[in-house]
Protein backbone atom coordinates (compact mmCIF):
# COMPACT_ATOMS: atom_id res chain seq x y z
CA UNK A 1 0.00 0.00 0.00
CA UNK A 2 1.66 3.35 -0.93
CA UNK A 3 1.48 6.28 2.02
CA UNK A 4 1.59 3.15 4.39
CA UNK A 5 3.78 2.76 7.63
CA UNK A 6 6.24 -0.43 7.30
CA UNK A 7 5.01 -3.09 9.44
CA UNK A 8 7.66 -2.57 11.96
CA UNK A 9 7.32 0.41 12.38
CA UNK A 10 6.69 1.60 15.98
CA UNK A 11 5.69 5.68 16.89
CA UNK A 12 8.67 5.02 19.48
CA UNK A 13 11.21 4.34 16.78
CA UNK A 14 11.50 8.30 15.52
CA UNK A 15 12.18 9.03 19.63
CA UNK A 16 14.94 6.22 19.93
CA UNK A 17 16.18 7.32 16.46
CA UNK A 18 16.58 10.81 17.14
CA UNK A 19 18.37 10.20 21.08
CA UNK A 20 20.77 8.06 19.18
CA UNK A 21 21.81 10.51 16.32
CA UNK A 22 22.14 13.41 19.06
CA UNK A 23 24.02 10.55 21.74
CA UNK A 24 26.57 10.14 18.54
CA UNK A 25 26.68 13.65 18.03
CA UNK A 26 28.27 14.54 21.91
CA UNK A 27 32.19 14.44 22.64
CA UNK A 28 33.72 11.36 23.50
CA UNK A 29 33.75 12.13 27.10
CA UNK A 30 30.04 12.77 27.33
CA UNK A 31 29.57 9.55 25.18
CA UNK A 32 31.90 7.51 27.22
CA UNK A 33 29.43 8.99 30.72
CA UNK A 34 26.23 8.40 28.70
CA UNK A 35 27.11 4.62 27.99
CA UNK A 36 27.84 3.62 31.12
CA UNK A 37 24.77 5.32 32.91
CA UNK A 38 23.11 3.25 29.99
CA UNK A 39 25.09 -0.43 30.76
CA UNK A 40 24.14 0.35 34.37
CA UNK A 41 20.52 0.63 33.99
CA UNK A 42 20.44 -2.87 31.66
CA UNK A 43 23.25 -5.05 33.79
CA UNK A 44 22.43 -7.68 35.62
CA UNK A 45 22.82 -7.86 39.66
CA UNK A 46 26.16 -8.35 40.67
CA UNK A 47 27.44 -11.87 41.39
CA UNK A 48 29.85 -10.95 43.63
CA UNK A 49 27.68 -8.54 45.51
CA UNK A 50 27.98 -10.34 48.36
CA UNK A 51 31.63 -10.00 48.67
CA UNK A 52 33.43 -7.00 51.16
CA UNK A 53 35.76 -4.90 48.65
CA UNK A 54 38.98 -6.52 50.78
CA UNK A 55 37.11 -9.82 49.25
CA UNK A 56 36.28 -8.37 45.75
CA UNK A 57 40.00 -6.81 45.56
CA UNK A 58 41.42 -10.46 46.60
CA UNK A 59 39.28 -11.68 43.80
CA UNK A 60 40.40 -9.19 41.52
CA UNK A 61 43.78 -10.18 41.98
CA UNK A 62 43.67 -13.38 41.59
CA UNK A 63 41.70 -13.16 37.88
CA UNK A 64 44.75 -10.52 36.82
CA UNK A 65 47.55 -12.79 38.54
CA UNK A 66 45.87 -16.00 36.02
CA UNK A 67 45.79 -13.46 33.27
CA UNK A 68 49.49 -12.93 33.71
CA UNK A 69 50.14 -16.65 33.81
CA UNK A 70 48.72 -16.96 30.98
CA UNK A 71 45.82 -19.76 32.87
CA UNK A 72 42.83 -16.90 31.49
CA UNK A 73 41.03 -17.42 28.28
CA UNK A 74 41.29 -13.14 27.07
CA UNK A 75 39.47 -12.28 23.54
CA UNK A 76 40.53 -9.51 21.69
CA UNK A 77 37.83 -6.43 22.26
CA UNK A 78 36.83 -6.72 18.81
CA UNK A 79 36.06 -10.19 19.79
CA UNK A 80 34.15 -9.28 22.82
CA UNK A 81 32.31 -6.48 20.83
CA UNK A 82 31.15 -8.96 18.44
CA UNK A 83 29.87 -11.86 20.39
CA UNK A 84 27.38 -8.76 21.96
CA UNK A 85 26.56 -7.61 18.85
CA UNK A 86 25.46 -11.74 18.04
CA UNK A 87 23.93 -11.76 21.71
CA UNK A 88 21.85 -8.52 20.30
CA UNK A 89 20.80 -9.68 17.27
CA UNK A 90 23.08 -6.71 15.81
Amino acid sequence: MAGSLPIAYHPDMADARQVTNDALDLDVDERTRLALRLLDSVEAPDPHGHLSDEELADELRRRVEAVERGEAATVSWEQARERLRQRLGR
